[in-house]
């Protein structure tokens, strides 16, 4: 006789083939056996840990909800929410897929970011992008873009360049100047990555006249500032355009 301070008084208990199973009002219903009488068993018991390990690993490591309900379509564990739960926190897999990611602490911003007493585009990012084929005559072409993004308000700014030449490059730049203005500084990516993955591209940027570029700049007093390699985010806010 089951007294009422019993932790399986309310399950009704009866006992079938020398097991302990869920008594309840199932008696009738047309479901599998151990679902109608589901096996009682104690908390905290090593061989219940292996039965959550086990229906916890064949649910795919899902959530409490889900391997609980696996569980009691054949065993019912006394305060079963709770010790499911203390099985899943140890679990290391879980542990690993749901672990936060870690995120690197943000550095200062360069001051060409943070500057917003000079005009637009007086720091500068710069970045190629291409090629598109267009139609001249009878014949295709490919033309290349030069996008010029304001580092303090972002704004942006379009060129045009025939090929991938120097003097194409510098003929952008030039039209670039002269329809917004001489910038102080110009930021962007070094050489060999200065375009994301487009082999004729950095090749082509690889080949430029680096000191005739140089030479153009410096005769402008504009400062040219090469992002490390694979460091295209050390610009503060220069997100690859492409």
């Amino acid at each position: 006789m089951l007294k009422n301070s019993s932790d399986i008084f309310k399950l009704d208990p009866t006992l079938i083939q020398g097991l302990l199973r869920v008594g309840g009002r199932l008696r009738q219903a047309p479901i599998d056996n151990d679902a109608r009488h589901p096996i009682i068993l104690p908390k905290g018991h090593h061989i219940v840990k292996l039965i959550i390990k086990y229906y916890h690993h064949i649910s795919g490591h899902s959530g409490l909800e889900y391997t609980l309900a696996l569980i009691r379509q054949r065993y019912w564990i006394i305060n079963a929410r709770s010790t499911v739960r203390s099985v899943l926190n140890e679990c290391f897999s879980c542990r690993k897929h749901q672990a936060p990611t870690s995120q690197q602490k943000i550095a200062n911003l360069p001051e060409d970011r943070i500057t917003p007493s000079k005009p637009p585009f007086t720091y500068t990012g710069l970045d190629c992008f291409g090629p598109f084929e267009v139609r001249r005559g009878r014949t295709n072409v490919k033309r290349y873009g030069v996008i010029f993004t304001c580092l303090t308000l972002r704004a942006v700014h379009i060129e045009v360049a025939n090929s991938l030449d120097t003097e194409s490059f510098i003929n952008a730049l030039r039209q670039f100047i002269a329809r917004r203005g001489q910038p102080e500084e110009i930021r962007s990516d070094n050489g060999g990555d200065f375009v994301r993955g487009e082999r004729e591209l950095r090749e082509a940027v690889q080949e430029w006249n680096q000191s005739q570029i140089h030479d153009f700049l410096l005769q402008r007093n504009i400062k040219w500032t090469f992002n490390p390699p694979t460091g295209s985010h050390h610009g503060g806010a220069w997100e690859r355009c492409i």
